[in-house]
């Protein structure tokens, strides 16, 4: 049992803690612990960005569900698309990137392959959020100017290695009115903009074309984030749709089956 001293806030267990970071405190296992190609693949990320990438349950968390969605849309003999809204220093994307082409030097070439070869859509104002979407009743505290290493350039540079790579530095939903048939049913879909409107617009414009895909929301689950669960759990409940899966990393899981 894991108790929590409320005094100082630190924690007790007649167990191991397996992982104690980004709100999320376990003796349960890890896998992201004993996974060389993940830790491989985060010592790297960590030296090419600004974040500690502290939140490693989640990150290992998102490569996972990469990874089921390279191996399905390979066993379908679909490509692969990947979209992310909300992008900052492309975290997710960089230890994704490493891990898969770590992967190559092992038995899953064909689903290293698969990923580097597939289709990459980023998309980020990379000036924190568009203030022209806060509403005037809404008094929560948004950044409104670029997160340490959010840089279109930088960006750019980073994933260069990728062929097949669109990154648009526009706020959802005006960065989605123009993009091409070929980005708009990912197999894999990552939203993590941090406020409410444009998390709703992209998954009003996703999911609807998605095809057999998952999409993973950085921020459903956090207390912090209500704002945004509640937008899109009203979203959901609409169309009829099943609410995203609640996970105790904070994120949210949505499986898009038709």
């Amino acid at each position: 049992m894991i108790t929590l001293n409320v005094t100082d806030g630190t924690f007790h267990s007649d167990k191991q803690c397996t992982f104690a970071a980004d709100g999320l405190v376990t003796s349960n296992f890890f896998r992201g612990a004993v996974d060389g190609h993940f830790r491989e693949a985060i010592a790297i990320a960590r030296k090419q960005v600004n974040h500690s990438l502290y939140h490693e349950w989640r990150l290992h968390f998102a490569i996972s569900v990469i990874e089921q969605t390279v191996y399905s849309s390979l066993q379908q003999g679909r490509d692969f698309v990947y979209v992310e809204c909300g992008v900052g220093e492309g975290h997710t994307l960089l230890v994704a990137y490493h891990y898969f082409r770590l992967l190559a030097e092992s038995l899953y070439r064909d689903i290293s392959r698969h990923f580097c070869e597939g289709t990459f859509l980023l998309i980020d104002t990379f000036n924190g959020i568009d203030s022209s979407l806060i509403e005037p009743n809404d008094t929560t505290s948004y950044k409104t100017n670029a997160y340490p290493g959010s840089d279109y350039g930088i960006i750019r540079e980073r994933f260069a290695v990728l062929k097949n790579l669109l990154i648009i530095a526009d706020s959802v939903p005006r960065a989605l009115s123009n993009i091409s048939t070929a980005y708009q049913r990912p197999n894999f879909l990552h939203i993590d903009m941090n406020h409410d409107i444009p998390e709703r617009d992209a998954l009003a414009f996703f999911r609807p074309r998605m095809k057999n895909g998952l999409i993973l929301l950085d921020d459903y689950s956090f207390n912090a984030h209500e704002r945004q669960r509640i937008c899109i759990d009203n979203y959901c409940n609409q169309f009829g749709y099943p609410r995203p899966l609640n996970l105790p990393t904070g994120q949210g899981l949505i499986y898009v089956s038709q």
